[in-house]
């Protein structure tokens, strides 16, 4: 009895050996893991629930991004974590078809942003960091992903900026000197028509040429600055 408790004994490690190595080729997908002092080598990792479904995936892609992916169980819903090759980390939401609806990453400069996207990957909101003009900015798009509206904050100035398909058309907000301002522009983003509030509390407005060139103000003699860029 000794000798065959021991002999059952045995077997029952051996299976145990073989049912874990099965399962982790199962879990890496592919069956190239390697073991070596404690660490499994492999291209891919996939976690399956109880019934079967695939639910996670580490795998890296064809850029040399690496990517964590956590799904639901009916559909495509989830979240993507990865880095670039380069560097960049980004966190995408995704919906039930697996489209990118929300992320938030760093750009190739390191500045961060958020974006909220529709169904066709088109950016209606976004909110980042812009290094280059030492401005906070929070942008609302079109269904076409034009820019339409920015709110932006740069050092003590703030202003809501208005755009066609391209360029700048209007803006209302503070300039540096601390005069209240509506400029609205051409097509090609130069101020036309400028209205300021001066630093004496009268009002006056400007007209200019597309070189920035005072035409005419209002009232006569009014000491107006210069157009807004």
């Amino acid at each position: 009895m000794k000798y065959r408790g021991l002999v059952f004994g045995g077997l029952m490690m051996v299976v145990g050996s073989v049912v874990g190595a099965v399962v982790a080729v199962a879990l890496v997908g592919g069956g190239r893991a390697q073991a070596q002092d404690s660490t499994i080598t492999a291209g891919s990792f996939y976690l399956f629930d109880g019934s079967g479904n695939g639910r996670a995936s580490l795998a890296t892609d064809s850029q040399g991004a690496v990517w964590l992916n956590l799904r639901a169980v009916s559909n495509e819903g989830g979240v993507a974590i990865g880095v670039a090759a380069d560097g960049r980390p980004v966190v995408r939401l995704l919906d039930g078809s697996g489209r990118d609806r929300a992320d938030i990453s760093l750009d190739e400069l390191g500045m961060p942003g958020m974006h909220v996207r529709d169904s066709n990957g088109n950016s209606r909101a976004g909110i980042w960091w812009d290094e280059a003009n030492a401005e906070a900015v929070i942008s609302l798009g079109d269904a076409n992903g034009w820019r339409r509206v920015s709110l932006t904050s740069k050092g003590e100035v703030g202003g809501l900026n208005v755009y066609d398909s391209v360029t700048k058309r209007v803006y209302v907000g503070m300039l540096g000197n601390g005069y209240p301002t509506v400029s609205v522009g051409d097509r090609g983003g130069n101020a036309r028509v400028q209205t300021t509030v001066l630093s004496d509390g009268t009002g006056a407005m400007g007209f200019f040429n597309a070189a920035g060139v005072l035409l005419d103000v209002l009232p006569k003699g009014s000491a107006l600055l210069g157009p807004l860029r």
